[in-house]
């Protein structure tokens, strides 16, 4: 029995780890004009964008926020990596989820998380953040990133407490990676020291 309409996509390389980090890419939803798609679609978009750089702008502006730049070895780095939609409904194309279908992906997102056991998750879509993570996140990390104030926040009920950062703007609505970069790079190394598993501030 499967919990999930579509896939996580889970690195050969995920145990070992994005520079030692299990770390979990967290996207919105998939869109298709097609309703034939089956479990496999998430993994099939990696692995065709992993192999050949074929597919959506998206997963570029994924390589420049965690990378700072596009890698020099694509395979690898989403061989290390573990890639999950939030929204688990296939949308059409130029459409935005419904407050309906956030709600939803709440129970498979919780599920993910206990089958992948990520220590760093990693959200791309200001609506995912503010309107479908399920509730009673506690924030356990803050530094500053320039004039800004950054968190880092757990989620209860996972089997485990990875750190979850998030509020990124979709790769689509023109986020900035030179800005993100430094925040995703400090928040794995937060990771790395082991800090995670500090009490809830």
């Amino acid at each position: 029995m499967t919990f999930f309409r579509f896939r996580p996509w889970k690195g050969a390389n995920y145990e070992q780890g994005w520079h030692g980090v299990r770390t979990l890419i967290v996207g919105e939803s998939h869109y298709s004009g097609r309703f034939d798609c089956g479990e496999e679609l998430t993994q099939s978009c990696v692995r065709e964008w992993a192999s050949t750089g074929k597919g959506a702008r998206f997963w570029a502006a994924i390589e420049r926020t965690m990378l700072g730049d596009l890698p020099a070895n694509r395979v690898e780095f989403w061989d290390s990596v573990g890639f999950y939609n939030y929204v688990q409904d296939l949308l059409l194309p130029h459409t935005r989820p419904r407050v309906a279908h956030l709600r939803a992906g709440q129970l498979p997102f919780l599920r993910a998380l206990r089958s992948l056991q990520p220590e760093l998750v990693v959200i791309y879509g200001k609506d995912v953040w503010n309107k479908g993570l399920p509730p009673h996140t506690h924030r356990v990390a803050n530094w500053r990133e320039g004039d800004e104030e950054v968190c880092g926040y757990q989620l209860p009920k996972t089997g485990h407490i990875p750190l979850v950062l998030g509020n990124i703007p979709h790769p689509r609505g023109g986020h900035s990676h030179a800005r993100w970069y430094p925040v995703i790079r400090r928040a794995r190394d937060f990771v790395k020291a082991g800090r995670q598993r500090m009490s809830p501030a």
